[in-house]
């Protein structure tokens, strides 16, 4: 059994030595998911989700380093990703050297749980736990985004945690229905980050391309789902967001991304 010490610089070293490389992000992230993906449904498990998602975003250039000559990448993207490999990698840690740390962040729990307990629901709270944390940490690095940079990141971020809800079974979420709908281990991520209207490959945003033209059909969809499903159910996701991580600060983070709401409905006049 490694002492928290020795776990924390270890997992400081994985961490450094991927920060600056995408590619090397993703490699690791597909080498948790050969071992802890807990399914043969699909080659990732429970995380194939994550893997179309991360795929996304190197094409999209965010996961660069901030100084890249060709392609800056985000500050925000890249810290959110980050947390992500953090939290996993801290809790397999723990979960294969049987360290017991009473210590540790809600977000990295969760992860253990997932290890313990596998499946879609202890999953999402694994991932979607590390998400909302590190929207609270670098809410300043959200800050520095363009403005309707920022407006995506909450559409993202109301996406997936409406995924959670319906994979929990939450009534304003489909229900039952939406436990099937939302498995992570299907391939709706790949299929819905393909298309570029939902997510750009652009970055960052700008009002031409935020705006820019769709076909009939799918602009027609997405305002249906935003406007009947999601920014109906707004209030209720980021509740069910703050108590995923355990924060205190409920409050001022449920605040804080209603301002963005704000924003951006000023910004779609």
């Amino acid at each position: 059994m490694n002492s928290i010490s020795t776990l924390k610089e270890e997992i400081d070293l994985i961490c450094s030595t991927v920060v600056n490389s995408p590619e090397g992000r993703l490699n690791l992230r597909k080498k948790f998911y050969l071992k802890y993906g807990f399914s043969k449904l699909a080659k990732y498990g429970y995380g194939q989700s994550e893997i179309d998602f991360i795929e996304w975003e190197i094409k999209r250039g965010v996961l660069n380093d901030v100084d890249d000559i060709h392609k800056k990448g985000s500050v925000w993207w890249r810290k959110m990703n980050m947390q992500i490999i953090h939290d996993s990698e801290f809790a397999r840690l723990l979960f294969e050297t049987k360290s017991n740390c009473k210590s540790i962040s809600e977000s990295v729990k969760n992860w253990l749980n997932y290890l313990n307990k596998p499946d879609s629901k202890s999953w999402y709270q694994a991932h979607n736990g590390s998400v909302i944390n590190a929207c609270f940490q670098f809410s300043k690095e959200i800050e520095i985004e363009s403005h309707y940079e920022k407006i995506f990141i909450k559409d993202v971020l109301m996406r997936v945690l409406f995924a959670q809800a319906m994979v929990e079974g939450k009534e304003f979420a489909f229900g039952k229905l939406g436990k099937i709908l939302a498995n992570p281990i299907l391939p709706a991520v790949k299929i819905i980050t393909r298309r570029q209207k939902l997510y750009p490959i652009s970055y960052p945003l700008t009002q031409e391309n935020y705006s820019s033209n769709e076909v009939f059909l799918e602009h027609h969809i997405r305002t249906f789902v935003n406007k009947y499903v999601i920014d109906k159910n707004e209030k209720k996701l980021f509740q069910f967001a703050a108590e995923l991580i355990g924060i205190t600060e409920r409050t001022e983070f449920i605040m804080y991304w209603m301002s963005i709401i704000n924003q951006e409905s000023v910004a779609r006049l």
